[in-house]
């Protein structure tokens, strides 16, 4: 019975909305069937598994692929993969593992297999999870879709080149478009690759120029170089460069970079980077004697009240169960009003500032009667 069940349950009605290739950060649906108070979602990231934490309560259903010691006819035990579905009764969230651990008791499990008892899930970046509640709370659905259109990082570009084709993306905002995509002049022994390629090296100025993001160049490696030389030149060294191997240029080149991990690394470590430069950039606003706040206490009071422009967040706060109601509250007003939140997770020495601030540091958009600009007095936790 239980496992006819879930096949109702998995079964979704078809999927309102699908996946696409990201490196953004911030939480990924895959099917959505909330009809049925279903939801698919796949962690890729740190601020995935703290997003989830703030979703996932006890009484809710979640199905994930697990290994289970099972029995089978009369031999020994044995560990098999499965989908697993528990009703959740305790949710920890262990920020140094990244990960969320999940105990439940099972009542959804495949055919064939007798699962009684008690099981539990450790929801790690790779995971798949698909969550279901009998109501989906007007606050749970606001505070996933901020999770989703959360924009913390800027546009990555990518261009993927060989030598017949190439493709120019820009990853933002949890999608990938293809911007440009071709075939590149024909090949002269007097004109090489670079040349061939200027109006792309140029295009990626200028979008730059709009809005700052790091640059991907990829293709096979006996043509990247010099082509990754030359957008190194054409752009700022603030800019990050990254220079990637591919098989093939075009678009197949362009979802082949997002998958490589020499991306993904150097894209963490500029995440990192501008962690510190943003925890750097409010201390410098609080020097100049321009509106901050810091501490709960008057943080929330600025966020309760829409004074709230750009808020930071330590991650070390969600191991404080003492003021997560307050830090929620804080969280969904600074949205509300439209104010921006990043959260601090990467940079070691910048959380470790924060967190001498109280984990929470607020550029206002006025300053508070009960504060004056430049002292961002506040109460530490």
């Amino acid at each position: 019975m239980a496992a006819c069940e879930a096949r109702n349950v998995m079964t979704l009605s078809k999927p309102i909305v699908k996946s696409v290739v990201s490196i953004s950060r911030c939480l990924k649906i895959l099917e959505s069937d909330l009809k049925h108070g279903a939801l698919k979602l796949v962690v890729e990231f740190p601020e995935d598994v703290r997003d989830l934490w703030l979703l996932i309560r006890p009484g809710d259903l979640v199905f994930a692929r697990t290994r289970r010691s099972v029995k089978i006819g009369g031999a020994r035990a044995e560990r098999r993969p499965m989908v697993l579905g528990i009703r959740i009764e305790k949710v920890d969230l262990e920020l140094d593992a990244c990960c969320l651990r999940l105990l439940g008791r099972v009542e959804h499990h495949p055919e064939g297999f007798e699962v009684k008892g008690y099981h539990a899930f450790s929801v790690r970046p790779g995971s798949v999870v698909t969550i279901v509640k009998d109501r989906w709370t007007d606050t749970d659905l606001q505070r996933l879709k901020r999770a989703i259109e959360r924009r913390e990082v800027p546009p990555i570009y990518i261009l993927a080149i060989d030598d017949s084709d190439y493709a120019l993306a820009i990853v933002q905002e949890n999608r990938t478009s293809i911007v440009d995509a071709g075939s590149l002049p024909p090949a002269t022994e007097y004109v090489d690759l670079v040349k061939r390629a200027g109006f792309l090296i140029d295009r990626i100025s200028e979008l730059v120029k709009q809005r700052a993001g790091p640059v991907v160049v990829g293709g096979p490696a006996i043509l990247v170089d010099a082509v990754f030389k030359a957008v190194r030149e054409n752009l700022p060294s603030s800019v990050p460069v990254i220079k990637t191997g591919l098989s093939s240029g075009g678009e197949a080149g362009v979802y082949e970079a997002l998958r490589r991990q020499e991306v993904r690394q150097a894209l963490a470590e500029h995440r990192a980077l501008m962690e510190q430069q943003l925890v750097e950039e409010f201390l410098a606003a609080l020097r100049r004697g321009e509106p901050i706040a810091y501490g709960i206490d008057l943080v929330e009071q600025a966020a309760l009240s829409g004074a709230v422009k750009h808020l930071l967040v330590s991650n070390t706060l969600f191991t404080k169960p003492e003021i997560l109601p307050r830090l929620l509250s804080i969280l969904d007003a600074v949205e509300q009003h439209r104010g921006a939140v990043t959260f601090i997770t990467m940079h070691r020495e910048a959380i470790q500032t924060l967190d001498g601030f109280g984990g929470l540091l607020a550029y206002l958009r006025y300053p508070l009667p009960s504060t004056y600009a430049g002292t961002g007095s506040g109460n530490s936790i």
